[in-house]
């Protein structure tokens, strides 16, 4: 089966199943400028929060919902949509519903410094 992946929702032993069959998976990110903002603070340990902005979120779900077509458009038979109430769809038409039945606060996100914005030295 042809997998499209924009985030993996397994780990394990699933994980490591769904990875056996790696040269079947097409994986895709975005990057959104975002207006959010977040903090790093503590006293025994970093301990980091962030506000997703409203308008940001609904660029997300815009996302997922683009990234999940080209998906399709290529040949996956199951795109794997990081949304975690809904893991997975099997067709563009059970993504736009999964999507427009997801709000911003039921995304799981991450984040990445993709063009080295963190310094990296003196």
């Amino acid at each position: 089966m042809i997998h499209g992946v924009v985030a993996h929702p397994h780990l394990g032993r699933e994980l490591m199943r769904e990875l056996d069959d790696a040269g079947m998976l097409g994986l895709l990110g975005v990057m959104v400028s975002d207006r959010s903002s977040g903090r790093v603070r503590g006293t025994h340990g970093p301990v980091a929060s962030y506000t997703l902005h409203a308008e940001d979120g609904r660029r997300l779900l815009r996302s997922i919902t683009h990234m999940g077509r080209i998906l399709f458009a290529a040949g996956a038979r199951e795109v794997l949509t990081g949304i975690p109430a809904h893991p997975s769809v099997t067709s563009p038409a059970d993504l736009d519903d999964v999507v427009r039945r997801t709000g911003r606060r039921r995304l799981h996100l991450s984040a990445f410094h993709p063009t080295v914005t963190a310094a990296l030295g003196g």
